[in-house]
């Protein structure tokens, strides 16, 4: 701030001198080697942009922090004042949180922002909960909607900072506090964090958000909220759930379109998650990177947040057929052996069995089939399998199972229903043309950053074998190619069957994968209404072989198909390449165009599609 000018102390004083200075932040960017400067700031809840000449960058910078002294001094003078409220918790309130919002000015909004906007503006009697795993954007909602807010309506909000152990009665007194200081919107991070949140949820509908107060709840803790919607505060919240990061919106709030960048990090944001607490370092180690971060992360965000949510329940009782697990922390062991299982047989028999790596077993398969690999003896015969299964167990803290802590069929169900109510797992829609087989359970996982760093590992383990080293550079390089592909691969489908199922509306489309009695599609998308249907085939590749698409042009399972769903009006096939037809009556789509437009995407498919028989020319 500038030395000559000085900071009054009558706050009618200071309110006029803000009103004259100019709002929010000067960014200084860097474009094509040239320092730009930009003056961002928020007015009737829309964000304001514009370029800043080099000669005004200095004053208005000036400016600026002029008034941030301003407000810090009128924030001070409240609380010198003699109605000074007794607050118990860590309580921020006003101007002040203006700060605190300027860091997120640079940051694109979440898909779901609309919601909160709407709940702080509506007259609605009911909280708004806004929950999900660490690194999906919560507290970037709350500092964006606080800075979309009027200097007035600022000051009358409050953030509330809620540390573990704190009695629920400290955090009732100081909204109490609040409410009798006129304040009408409350923020409050990591309320779960309480002794008795879930029990008591219900208070901060019926008694707070019942008398006008806006309450906006956050924190990381899925399934307690989860518990607590479907107990104290049922049909009492607006859930807002951040942790199921499409691949559209990850693309526009990180600047990137590249599929594989979502699949090492999809799940989480690298950037814009903000913890107004934790040392940087902290939250910067909990994303994924390999298999030690995926395996914390595993136990800080998704391991924990099932023991503490069963503790808070019911005051511990609802551990259930969990607790043996939970007394001799293998809790986290058992869950990072469902994330790689739970797609290829999550049963609790196959789950027992000594581990074995599933992504081993299927590398083992595509390698040996594959002729441009085979060898006299075979790579993976001269390798010491066991030792590299050994690797990826101690890497993913994965252990096997004794009499103490082996599943049951009721375990695995537990952990698989608190997977998919945190959005680590869905159970998708799957049809199959032999009436004997279930597809019941069929799931996916939809944190590929997660199942990534498994992988991983898996090729570091690989790696580290004596004989796979022994191996000419050049074929080495080809089982990676292999290896990759299959890995990449199937997250890939599971990200275009998910984004593509959750994007269209239910009433009118059915989006499943169909298992035939002998190769599968990978997606099937059908148009309830017209009664007809697009089969599709996903690849992770950038090359277009006739192989790619022979069970899209083949008879028998088409004839299938129509016979069944209706009729066939598209066949694609999806993958990193650029677009194109082939004489067979098949397209070939980028998959990472695809993914960014939809809906649109595939219902353009589903309107102009390709016609014709297969075989016919385009």
């Amino acid at each position: 701030m500038d030395e000559n000018r000085v900071v009054p102390d009558d706050p009618e004083e200071i309110r006029r001198i803000i009103a004259t200075l100019p709002k929010g932040i000067v960014s200084v960017k860097t474009i094509r080697g040239k320092t730009r400067y930009y003056h961002q700031w928020y007015e009737q809840h829309k964000q304001n942009t514009r370029y800043v000449k080099i000669e005004e960058y200095p004053m208005l910078k000036r400016d600026i922090e002029y008034r941030k002294a301003l407000e810090r001094k009128l924030e001070e003078i409240g609380e010198q004042s003699s109605d000074k409220p007794t607050f118990r918790l860590n309580v921020m309130t006003g101007l002040a949180l203006r700060n605190l919002s300027d860091d997120v000015m640079d940051l694109d909004r979440r898909d779901c922002y609309p919601i909160l906007e709407r709940y702080l503006r509506s007259s609605s009697k009911k909280v708004c909960v806004i929950y999900g795993l660490r690194r999906t954007g919560k507290t970037t909602l709350m500092l964006h909607a606080m800075d979309a807010m009027t200097d007035e309506e600022l000051e009358k909000t409050a953030y509330i900072r809620v540390e573990r152990n704190t009695w629920i009665n400290y955090l009732h007194h100081d909204i109490f506090e609040l409410q009798r200081l006129g304040f009408r919107t409350v923020f409050i991070d990591e309320p779960t964090l309480t002794n008795d949140f879930i029990g008591s949820s219900s208070w901060f509908a019926d008694v707070i958000a019942g008398t006008g107060m806006r309450v906006v709840l956050s924190g990381t803790d899925s399934l307690g909220f989860y518990f607590a919607e479907n107990d104290g505060l049922y049909g009492k919240a607006v859930m807002i759930h951040t942790t199921y990061i499409p691949f559209r919106e990850h693309s526009r709030l990180l600047g990137t379109i590249d599929v594989d960048d979502y699949i090492r990090y999809g799940g989480v944001l690298m950037k814009g998650e903000f913890d107004i607490e934790d040392p940087p370092d902290v939250i910067d180690d909990l994303v994924f990177r390999d298999a030690e971060t995926a395996s914390r992360y595993v136990d800080i965000a998704i391991a924990r947040n099932i023991q503490n949510s069963l503790k808070k329940l019911d005051w511990g009782n609802r551990f259930n057929s969990l607790l043996a697990l939970y007394e001799r922390d293998a809790l986290t062991g058992a869950i990072n052996r469902v994330v790689e299982d739970i797609n290829h047989r999550f049963l609790a028999v196959s789950l027992n069995e000594d581990y074995r790596s599933t992504m081993l077993e299927e590398t083992y398969r595509n390698v040996s089939n594959d002729k441009n690999l085979r060898t006299r003896d075979g790579i993976f015969n001269l390798m010491d399998l066991d030792r590299i299964n050994s690797d990826l167990m101690s890497a993913l803290d994965i252990r096997d199972p004794d009499d103490n802590t082996r599943l049951n069929e009721r375990s695995v169900a537990e952990i698989r229903n608190y997977l998919e109510k945190l959005d680590v797992f869905a159970r998708m829609p799957a049809e199959t043309q032999n009436p004997d087989m279930d597809t019941s359970s069929y799931s996916i996982c939809i944190q590929p950053g997660m199942r990534f760093c498994q992988a991983q590992e898996f090729m570091r383990s690989l790696n580290r074998d004596p004989e796979f080293r022994k191996i000419t550079p050049e074929r080495r390089k080809a089982v990676y190619k292999r290896v990759e592909d299959t890995i990449f691969g199937h997250i890939l489908e599971e990200i275009v069957l998910y984004d593509t199922m959750k994007s269209l509306n239910p009433k009118r489309y059915s989006v499943f994968k169909l298992f035939m009695d002998s190769g599968d599609f990978d997606m099937v998308i059908v148009d309830n209404e017209e009664l007809t249907c697009a089969l599709f085939e996903i690849k992770h590749s950038t090359s277009r072989v006739a192989t790619q698409y022979r069970h899209l042009i083949d008879l028998d399972r088409c004839d299938y198909v129509e016979r069944t769903y209706g009729r066939i009006v598209g066949r694609c096939v999806l993958y990193r390449g650029g677009d194109a037809k082939t004489g067979k009556g098949v397209n070939y789509l980028n998959v990472e165009n695809y993914l960014t437009r939809l809906p649109e995407s595939a219902k353009a498919i589903m309107k102009k599609g390709v016609a014709g028989k297969p075989g016919t020319s385009d």
